[in-house]
């Protein structure tokens, strides 16, 4: 079956609402660029974020401007006018006759004073998942385990620079182990991450360590 890999849609933050066009490109079942059938029917939605209960609420349709770009090897969409109000991963989910398709994931981010996709591809991570949305669940998974292992911040109080470095050392951790473990499942939708212990390294930038007196 192929699947449809995002292009032209930017960082996007919680309260945009991004108008014009987007692609979505088709990918067949060798990772190469695939075509569609002429005349083959289209239909798309846009999709929020799953909820608590893991249903998803369809946002809006989605009109399918044309899907003979490139000669047939991308779908071209335009943004349906609806404000994207949840910090997460939504979807733009396609049925071709009928059939769908597996969900063309995107993120939605939310300012919160960690690390947003471009600030992770340019702290010191050039080699970042290409694919945004799996680079923002890696870096949402790491930043849940360092609020749990980091002592509690004060209200309103900016997040620590070595924080921030931790998360990021975390995320490209638990990147680097899921590569290497071919068993786990990562992708844009239904990302499954195996949880990686922390390094003393990204454990001292949470907690530096308290220096000890020395009486001699």
């Amino acid at each position: 079956m192929h699947t449809l890999n995002p292009r032209g849609i930017p960082e996007l933050w919680t309260g945009d609402l991004p108008a014009g066009t987007f692609a979505l490109e088709v990918i067949d079942d060798h990772g190469m660029i695939g075509k569609l059938s002429p005349g083959v029917t289209i239909t798309a939605e846009l999709v929020e974020p799953r909820s608590v209960g893991g249903a998803r609420v369809v946002a809006a349709q989605v009109p399918v401007t044309r899907h003979d770009a490139d000669e047939g090897t991308a779908l071209v969409l335009t943004w349906p006018g609806v404000a994207l109000d949840r910090a997460g991963v939504w979807a733009v989910r396609v049925r071709l006759d009928g059939i769908r398709m597996p969900d063309a994931s995107f993120p939605v981010q939310e300012e919160t004073g960690w690390l947003s996709l471009s600030e992770a591809r340019t702290m010191g991570w050039p080699d970042a998942p290409l694919n945004d949305a799996t680079l923002y669940q890696l870096l949402e998974a790491s930043k849940s385990q360092c609020i749990e292992y980091a002592p509690p911040l004060k209200t309103d109080a900016l997040i620590p620079d070595a924080w921030r470095q931790a998360q990021i050392m975390q995320a490209r951790s638990t990147w680097a182990s899921a590569q290497a473990d071919q068993s786990d499942q990562l992708g844009p939708d239904g990302l499954v991450i195996r949880i990686h212990s922390m390094s003393t390294d990204v454990q001292k930038l949470l907690r530096p360590p308290t220096p000890r007196m020395v009486i001699r």
